[in-house]
């Protein structure tokens, strides 16, 4: 094999790298791999040319190992680098052999040296950074050459003045990244990764290049394709104006038209018989662009280029479409966020961009919507070269408001982003915006980007808050797909749905992966998966969506909805079911779900598709043309696998689904006597995040009550609940009986003792299914459900003989109180048992039948013991007991009050007293894990608040928070404070510390917060709080109840200073 130029060059740089030791270079031990990981190293890491849309022969790839430091940011250049570190991955990526997290205030720094060829003497040289995040300086033997902001654009500096005449050449670059502490845009980066938001990846992680040019180059070219006229739009920048220009069209490798002008002219080059650029068959014309002075040739550079057109307008039926060559083209494909567990921003090799790109073709996709990442150059020629339509997202800053420095940022970047890509014909739509993370300025924004390509859609906003421009109407929803309706000028997608949540443990990033929705087996996943491709098909009929974007390509970190696991090396959506599902080609279902049987079962199969030709077996066998054709229903008399597909025009074909059928004895229905309509239900109160259907025998009760039917009507609270349903189901008939139990947590339902539906998975906003054979009379029935946070849903229906689906009627449900059940416990009436001079002692039971016996003097209640009727009247320190008895429940446990009597303290007057509170702040230089010592601290700044808030402060973690200032009072009497925080605060008043330690974990975040009473005269009332952040969540909540003083947060005029 003859050895190339780039060959040499790059043998000669990898000889000369200062320090290099590639035998000691190693990816750091890694959660996962690639199929790519043990295949890369120093001397094949992403060897390719980077900037495929503008070739020249004379390069060098400076990827490699570099010395590498890291240091705080203001310290001077290392003068020593204690490792290496593999170019360009990020330093926090395995792949980079430095795997190291980097602080916000820490500064990298890289070195290398390398020998220029002697063919590059007295040629310009060019260093060229892909992407560096975030803020970088360079310099060359010494000498500074260029700085820049922006973690996502490619970039030069020419270095030609700061070159040593001879020997080797010094380059040493420094790169500061705030992350989601600075105010620029950042993409899912996060200091505090977890949810959807991800490992930070910092410093360079594109290719570090070097070119040699002419002082007369080609600076950069514009094209803008014109379909309907056959012209390509064509401007070359030169370093020298005026150079003369000629460009030349080729169809593989033959001349079809060729061009005379000059640099920073329009040029026009008609092309014959144009081929266009589509999914299916994505043509690119070759460009090849020489650049002339003084009749000699000073540069050539070769690209490429595709014919398409992408429109806005309405289709035969009239409908606003997405037009894509002046036809509706419906597009499909997923959100593709680019993150690798080896590389994080950077994937591993260009096999692995094709793999990705490659195997999205195989699941019937012809688009990709780009999610808040750019990507390097060489991803989007994969996608011109394969056809995959791109939606191009800009990375989001982080999420809060942003400041004039982070819009400056942003607007910067995001024109550098469009300039960058602007020739790539894959790439037909801008989407500045995701879901109102650090939206801004979105009317402004439109119209910038419409002054920098009008040849392209703007999707204003995808997700949440669309304010009326741009081209799209772009509705979010999971995990069914949005159905936002066309408007005149606009046409509507989903710009995303689906989610769909899978865990295979051995291909998981770590443990607490979560999805939209979450399956037990790959095949209930597939299937889910075919019906929300259904669904949107559906939609695209009306009312007239013209894409749709599912979540996701692969899994990554903590989510698991992905088409494949974050280590794409298993494939959880199965190619075929997609490739099937994305055009239409549904497999067969039974009208009915009942799997099970008395006698004999009539099995009726459909397609929710036109033209389909059903096939089935009986003999487990896969179907095939030639196998029994379905016209009527398929009576069964014994258990069998009836296996189905359908055959659609045009060589389509559905997957091979199978459905086994049990012929299954009727369960015995239990005689039963003295019921009475309706459910017995036991309500509790749980602790925060339950992740499934707790053990009911270790929790006790909050209350029993009668519930006419099952659903949440009965829950008193929005989250962190269970409910425990018994009683009796009454069957009609004898028969085969299907039960749909829908709950956006977890629910289980029982009959018999036997578990018919299992819906215990938290994040299912779904129907599970399960059949059971019955006898017709009486049949014990359970259904538990729990409810932690977010949505909430619970429903149960029903099909059976002669009864079509339909919730599950009242009369179709009876209970009898359990003996073995307890009533519920009395509580007391009121927020606090302390109290000043005399109170009185108020009594309930949550179990509406019960009677409340107590006692005032210490000892256990009994049925004999006085029963309460009224209110009782306390004057001093009394321990009263109290318990509820009911007819066919065993006694309550014994409630105990400690009433005490308090004593007041006094109101100060406090000098000059102002409206609101002063609130100092202070910036924690390491995560905090306890209440800093504030005497040791200096504050950032202090302010005057009307209220506790720890979400208006500059930064979102790593700070605290010391309250000073007086608490005004309206009435004498006794007062309660309840305090939440996440992470911690304490509260201080009239000098006695109320609360020593409110925090997320140990209060239950926003459910159980800490509580303190005290008497108070009206008045002012010195008042501290102390409060600190660490990481995550953050919450300051303090409220007051007392004397004619409902519970309220304690803001405005009762707070001084």
């Amino acid at each position: 094999m003859t050895p190339t130029p780039h060959m040499i060059v790059a043998a000669l740089a990898l000889l000369t790298l200062h320090g290099q030791a590639q035998t000691a270079w190693k990816p750091v031990e890694s959660k996962l791999t690639t199929p790519w990981t043990a295949t890369i190293t120093p001397s094949n890491v992403l060897p390719e040319y980077p900037r495929p849309q503008m070739e020249r022969k004379a390069w060098m790839n400076l990827n490699g190992l570099w010395d590498f430091a890291i240091a705080s940011k203001q310290a001077p250049m290392p003068a020593s680098y204690a490792q290496q570190i593999l170019v360009p991955f990020p330093v926090e990526a395995p792949l980079s052999g430095v795997g190291k997290l980097v602080a916000p205030d820490q500064r990298m720094w890289y070195r290398r040296t390398l020998a220029l060829p002697a063919a590059w003497h007295k040629k310009r040289v060019l260093l060229n950074f892909e992407a560096v995040d975030w803020e970088m300086t360079a310099m060359v033997n010494g000498k500074q050459v260029g700085s820049h902001k922006g973690g996502y654009d490619p970039f030069s500096f020419d270095i030609t003045d700061a070159l040593n005449a001879s020997g080797n050449q010094e380059l040493v670059v420094s790169v500061f990244d705030p992350t989601s502490d600075g105010f620029q845009p950042v993409g899912k980066q996060s200091m505090n990764p977890g949810g959807c938001f991800y490992t930070r990846s910092s410093g360079i992680w594109q290719t570090v290049w070097l070119e040699a040019v002419a002082q007369t180059y080609v600076k950069e070219y514009i094209i803008t394709p014109d379909l309907d006229a056959g012209v390509l739009h064509l401007t070359v920048e030169s370093s020298t104006p005026g150079a003369q220009v000629e460009a030349t069209a080729l169809d593989h490798g033959k001349k079809i038209v060729s061009i005379k002008g000059k640099a920073g002219t329009e040029m026009l080059l008609k092309i014959p018989d144009v081929k266009t650029w589509s999914p299916d068959a994505p043509f690119l014309y070759d460009l090849a662009i020489t650049l002339a002075a003084d009749g000699k040739v000073q540069d050539e550079v070769k690209g490429y280029f595709g014919m398409r057109k992408i429109a806005v307008g309405p289709d035969e039926a009239g409908i606003t479409r997405m037009l894509f060559n002046n036809k509706f083209l419906l597009q499909v494909g997923p959100l593709d966020q680019g993150f690798w567990p080896d590389g994080l921003h950077t994937p591993p090799c260009e096999a692995a961009i094709k793999y990705d790109l490659e195997t999205l073709k195989k699941y019937g996709f012809n688009m990709l919507r780009k999610h808040i990442k750019v990507e390097p150059r060489r991803y989007y020629y994969w996608c011109d070269k394969l056809g995959l339509i791109v939606w191009q997202d800009m990375p989001a800053m982080a999420l809060r408001e942003p400041s004039n420095e982070g819009k400056e940022n942003f607007a910067k970047e995001l024109e550098r982003m469009i300039l960058t890509h602007y020739n790539v014909p894959s790439i037909i739509m801008w989407v500045p915006f995701n879901e109102a993370w650090g939206q801004h300025d979105t009317e402004k924004t439109v119209s910038a980007i419409r002054k920098l390509d009008s040849s392209r859609l703007v999707n204003n906003a995808s997700g949440w808050v669309d304010k009326g421009v741009g081209d799209i109407l772009d509705g979010h929803s999971y995990p069914e797909p949005a159905a936002p309706k066309p408007e005149a000028k606009r046409a509507s997608v989903a710009g995303e749905f689906g989610g769909l949540g899978f865990n295979i443990p051995e291909h998981m990033w770590a443990n607490g992966s979560w999805g939209y929705v979450n399956f037990d087996t790959r095949e209930a996943l597939n299937k889910r998966y075919e019906e929300v491709f259904t669904h949107l098909l559906e939609r695209v009929k009306s009312p007239g969506i013209s894409a749709g974007v599912y979540t996701q390509t692969s899994d990554i970190e903590l989510e698991n909805n992905g088409l494949m696991t974050y280590d794409r090396r298993i494939q959880k959506i199965d190619p075929a079911v997609s490739m099937a599902a994305v055009h239409g080609w549904l497999a067969p279902e039974p009208v009915l779900d009942a799997d099970k049987f008395i006698d004999e079962l009539a099995v009726e199969l459909r397609t929710l598709s036109q033209g389909s030709d059903i096939r089935y077996t009986l003999d487990g066998s896969e179907p095939t043309k030639t196998s029994t054709r379905y016209e009527t229903p398929v009576t069964l008399t014994k258990s069998c696998t009836l296996t189905t597909r359908a055959f659609y025009p045009g060589n389509g074909v559905s997957r091979v689904v199978a459905y086994k059928y049990q012929k299954s004895p009727a369960q015995k229905a239990t005689p039963t006597e003295g019921t009475k309509p309706g459910l017995f239900l036991s309500y509790y109160e749980t602790a925060a995040d339950a992740t499934a259907i707790p053990d009911f025998k270790t929790l006790k009760p909050t209350t029993h009550l009668v519930a006419a039917t099952v659903g949440l009507e009965r829950a008193t609270r929005a989250e962190n609940f269970a409910l425990h349903f018994e009683g009796w189901f009454s069957a009609a008939k004898s028969g085969s009986y299907t039960f749909y139990l829908t709950s956006f947590k977890g629910s289980r339902l029982q009959l018999g003792g036997e578990i018919v539906v299992n819906n215990d998975s938290p994040n299912a906003p779904q129907p599970r299914h399960g059949c059971v054979t019955l006898e017709a009379g009486m049949h014990p029935l359970v259904l538990d459900y729990f409810q932690s946070n977010g949505g909430k849903d619970l429903r149960l229906e029903y099909t059976g003989p002669g009864i079509p689906r339909q919730a599950v009627p009242t009369s179709a449900f009876s209970h009898k109180k359990s003996a073995s059940v307890a009533c519920l416990a009395p509580t007391m009436v009121g927020f606090t048992p302390k109290f000043l001079g005399e109170t009185l002692m108020t009594l309930a039971c949550p179990y509406q039948d019960a009677q409340i016996r107590y006692t005032l003097d210490g000892s256990e209640p009994g049925i004999n013991s006085t029963l309460y009727s009224a209110p009782v009247k306390l004057s001093a320190a009394t321990t009263a007991k109290a318990r509820a008895f009911a007819d066919d429940m065993t006694p309550s446990p014994v409630t105990t009050i400690d009433y005490q009597p308090l004593t007041t303290h006094q109101a100060v007057t406090p000098a000059n007293a102002k409206p609101g509170i002063q609130a100092a702040y202070y910036e924690l230089a390491d995560a905090p894990d306890k209440m800093p010592d504030f005497a040791a601290l200096t504050p950032q700044r202090t302010d005057v608040v009307d209220k506790f808030d720890a979400e208006s402060v500059p930064r979102p973690e790593r700070y605290a928070l010391k309250y000073d200032g007086f608490l005004n009072v309206p009435a004498s009497g006794v007062y309660a404070f309840r305090l939440d925080a996440d992470d911690e605060a304490s509260l201080k008043i009239a000098g006695e510390t109320l609360i020593g330690k409110a925090h997320h974990t140990d209060a239950g975040f926003g459910k159980s917060p800490q509580t303190g009473v005290i008497a108070l005269e009206a008045g002012y009332h010195p008042l501290s709080l102390l409060y600190y952040q660490n990481t995550g969540g953050r919450r300051i909540f303090l409220e007051i109840e007392g004397p004619n003083l409902p519970r309220r947060p304690i803001v405005g005029t009762m707070l001084a200073h």
